[in-house]
């Protein structure tokens, strides 16, 4: 068998197993895994406070809608806060979020335009809650999303939770309906590894993390990326929580779709290689 050859064989298995094969490896892993015999849950009294971290920029036209929807949700003894911050918005986006402090929205601004992470960062110092929830202005969450994705974490090694994000479309595409297609088996690998415990992603729009598990994160990387890793690194688990749903707004534009997929592949490789401790394949196998 020459090389030529040798390297075609092994391309074209490397490539099954990327778009098939690991999905099936995680199947029958799953199929051998043992059940837990017990899960861990709450009583009455014992459930967490919860803060919601919400970073705007120039949002005026959905930030209200986000709002109402984060006030219907249903939790315990509505132990809910919500913290808005103001990433240098030029519109109206500061004075709806003050229009809802007296229903509990507390506004916070930065100096300027900081970004994303950097205004996560600003409001962790002012949260309260020991569950610290992170979502987008464009993301609608089920009425029990938030809690569903704080049950699991009555189980102490649990150290982030993440929701089962589903996407929809304003125009019909052959855009959206692949991205629908890749996006049904994601969910299926994630929640996969999450029954595995090797869940090391999560979805940004819709994510919970122990306030105390909390590392500021870099400008440069995302927040899906950084934050699993980070809490995988302090020893706790990642799990996605299959009760928790929510809806985002899909890319109807290839163009859009483009941009958007290098700008998240460069950020969570990046973030990826500076964690690069969780890519030994003796110390942590399942990640790696």
């Amino acid at each position: 068998m020459t090389i030529s050859l040798m390297l075609v064989i092994a391309s074209i298995v490397l490539l099954y197993y990327i778009y098939d094969g690991y999905g099936r490896l995680l199947w029958l892993f799953e199929k051998l895994r043992r059940p837990n015999a017990t899960i861990a849950e709450f009583s009455d009294h014992e459930w967490p406070s919860v803060t919601v971290i919400l970073p705007v920029f120039n949002e005026e036209a959905s930030l209200a809608d986000k709002l109402e929807d984060l006030l219907r949700q249903e939790y315990p003894n509505n132990q809910i806060s919500i913290l808005v911050v103001d990433d240098g918005s030029t519109d109206a986006s500061s004075k709806i979020a003050e229009s809802y402090a007296h229903r509990g929205v507390t506004l916070l601004q930065t100096e300027g335009r900081v970004g994303k992470s950097l205004a996560q960062n600003l409001a962790i110092k002012r949260a309260r809650g020991e569950i610290l929830v992170l979502t987008d202005v464009a993301v609608r969450m089920s009425s029990d999303c938030i809690l569903e994705l704080a049950k699991p974490f009555a189980d102490s090694d649990v150290g982030c939770v993440t929701a089962r994000v589903f996407f929809g479309i304003k125009t019909v595409s052959q855009i959206g309906k692949d991205q629908g297609r890749y996006w049904r088996y994601e969910l299926y690998l994630r929640q996969a590894e999450s029954s595995l415990g090797w869940l090391a992603v999560t979805a940004g729009p819709a994510m919970a993390v122990r306030r105390d598990l909390w590392r500021d994160l870099e400008s440069r990387y995302g927040d899906d990326c950084m934050i699993p890793l980070d809490v995988i690194l302090q020893g706790k688990r990642v799990l996605q929580a299959e009760k928790a749903e929510a809806q985002d707004e899909n890319i109807s534009s290839l163009t859009q779709e483009f941009r958007a997929r290098v700008r998240m592949t460069v950020r969570n490789w990046g973030g990826t290689f500076s964690r690069r401790t969780l890519l030994n394949p003796l110390k942590y196998p399942q990640y790696a």
